[in-house]
């Protein structure tokens, strides 16, 4: 499944703030349930055939997409989990949107995007171990 990236509205067919069934419905593929750590407020569901995490705020609505090195999130004509860290900043940065950068992450919270480069600062050709998609607030 190709999800369409909607900057801080979600993706194609699943937007913040659905709920967990119909998240489930709308995939139609086989999931797990878990909490990441024991502080956790709410079990993530894992859609490991589709290469995304969908994860829930408290009243288990859907706060953010987080897609792995296997699952394919488009935006602008391209699969933000195949980019290198310089595209994925000239990407997001198209509309002059602004960003901030650390050693290993690029986040653009004006378009609710997160890419996850772990060697970023030895490596600018390795592609994104993960892309996190989020609602506005998400980080605060």
């Amino acid at each position: 499944m190709i999800f369409e990236f909607l900057p801080l509205r979600g993706v194609v067919d699943i937007e913040f703030g659905a709920d967990r069934d119909a998240v489930r419905n709308i995939s139609g593929t086989a999931y797990t349930s878990f909490k990441r750590t024991p502080l956790s407020v709410c079990p993530l569901d894992h859609f490991s055939g589709l290469g995304v995490f969908v994860l829930y705020d408290a009243q288990e609505k859907v706060e953010a997409f987080e897609f792995d090195d296997t699952g394919t999130v488009m935006f602008r004509g391209s699969n933000l989990v195949a980019l290198t860290p310089s595209l994925f900043r000239e990407i997001i940065t198209d509309s002059a949107v602004e960003y901030v950068e650390d050693e290993e992450e690029i986040i653009s919270r004006s378009l609710g995007a997160c890419g996850w480069f772990p060697s970023k600062s030895t490596d600018q050709t390795q592609t994104a171990k993960s892309i996190l998609i989020f609602k506005e607030g998400y980080f605060e």
